[in-house]
């Protein structure tokens, strides 16, 4: 586990993962979307340590940043992550969560975007688009539904902002990834 803790510590300024590394793991986590229980956690630990042993990576950044987050903080952001990712699915609005951590929607918006670099909302519609792709993947459910059940008022909407946000139609996405997963599928 030593290795694995330094993993995390060099990831502390990101890695980009190269070579011949960046194929196995690769693999091993097309892998793993298709594990469930302990077989998931048994193939993530089997990532860590190939990633841990290997030395096929660069870094992304070239300091270390200096986390000026304190317990207090840390705890504000808790709060406003788990009740984004509990209420995703319904509307929330910038007032709502800041109210929920005693702020106003200016101080809540200016907090929130220095400390995630990005706003509420884009934030709110990145949750929304990944759980869209998840859905996407399972193939369980029409676009219509999917759009609907992760929080977008219409599809015309949520088709925009899948575009947006992926660069592809929610459509071409899905089919995209069948056709790989099919591909992948035939070597095994």
């Amino acid at each position: 586990m030593g290795q694995i803790d330094r993993l995390f510590q060099k990831s502390e300024r990101g890695l980009e993962i190269i070579g011949k590394t960046k194929v196995v793991v690769s693999k091993m986590m097309r892998e793993l979307l298709e594990l469930d229980g302990m077989d998931g956690v048994i193939q993530l630990l089997k990532i860590l340590n190939v990633l841990a042993k290997s030395n096929d990576y660069h870094f992304v950044t070239h300091n270390y940043l200096i986390s000026s987050n304190t317990e207090a903080e840390t705890t504000r952001m808790n709060k406003v992550y788990g009740h984004v990712m509990r209420n995703f699915k319904h509307t929330i609005s910038a007032e709502e969560v800041a109210s929920l951590i005693n702020m106003t929607r200016t101080s809540f918006s200016r907090y929130f975007k220095a400390r995630v670099n990005k706003s509420f909302s884009d934030f709110l519609k990145e949750i929304r688009i990944e759980s869209a792709c998840k859905l996407l993947k399972e193939g369980k459910m029409n676009i219509d539904q999917i759009g609907y059940e992760c929080g977008f008022q219409t599809l015309s909407n949520f088709n925009k902002q899948f575009k947006k946000v992926i660069g592809k139609q929610p459509n071409q996405y899905r089919n995209e990834y069948q056709k790989v997963a099919a591909e992948s599928y035939r070597y095994f």
